[in-house]
């Protein structure tokens, strides 16, 4: 079953006239499609695209400012963790729901 095809029960309020003429209320039950917002498939890439690019952003950043006090060994082994951290982190947001 998809999400859309989800169904809730709502109550409707029906007015009808009894046998003396007077108007009586009473809520009756229905199914009614589950209201779900969703997000577009473009609006999720354009976020997928500015989460990565803030990410890479921020990783850079600590390149930067770590590579000044590393050695080009140690640089090369964090920039080796930072891609694999990096890659982990933008498969989580594909999936992220929003």
């Amino acid at each position: 079953m998809k999400i859309t095809e989800l169904k809730i029960t709502k109550y409707k309020t029906v007015e009808k006239r009894d046998g003396e003429g007077n108007l009586v209320r009473s809520k009756v039950p229905y199914e009614a499609s589950r209201p779900i917002a969703l997000m577009t498939g473009g609006k999720r890439f354009a976020h997928f695209f500015a989460d990565g690019f803030i990410l890479r952003s921020v990783f850079w950043a600590m390149g930067s400012i770590l590579g000044a006090a590393l050695t080009l060994e140690e640089m090369l082994e964090l920039s080796s963790n930072l891609g694999t951290i990096t890659s982990i982190a933008s498969i989580s947001f594909i999936s992220y729901p929003v």
